[in-house]
């Protein structure tokens, strides 16, 4: 499992080979690999999965920019990886579609599975 000190920089995920990966992840791969700080993100609410938090919140334990995080949150909503609440303000989560979730954390393994084999090489 990822710590959060691995969520500012993850080139594991960035670096799938994507012959590993179907259709699905390969295209959601492709979207957060567009964003600026779509990894990081998709990783961190995968960890934190029945948490919702404001995107300050957020921002502020990545040690991101808030607006950066602001940026990414709605193209994450619209490739349903993400929920949003309105209560008053914007909380942000984890995805609650289940097959969302399988593709989430089948490149979460992934990404697991490519950091020990690079590791092992060095």
């Amino acid at each position: 499992m990822a710590t959060e000190n691995q969520f500012v920089n993850d080139p594991f995920l960035e670096q799938l080979p994507l012959g590993e990966l179907d259709e699905s992840e390969r295209t959601v791969r492709a979207h957060l690999a567009r964003l600026d700080c779509g990894f990081v993100l998709m990783t961190y609410l995968h960890a934190k999965a029945n948490t919702l938090s404001t995107a300050n919140g957020i921002a502020f334990r990545l040690r991101l920019s808030r607006d950066l995080v602001e940026q990414a949150l709605p193209t994450l909503l619209e490739l349903g990886l993400t929920r949003r609440l309105d209560v008053g303000l914007t909380l942000w989560g984890f995805t609650m579609d289940p097959e969302k979730r399988k593709t989430v954390e089948r490149l979460v393994d992934l990404r697991d599975q490519w950091q020990t084999r690079v590791e092992r090489i060095e």
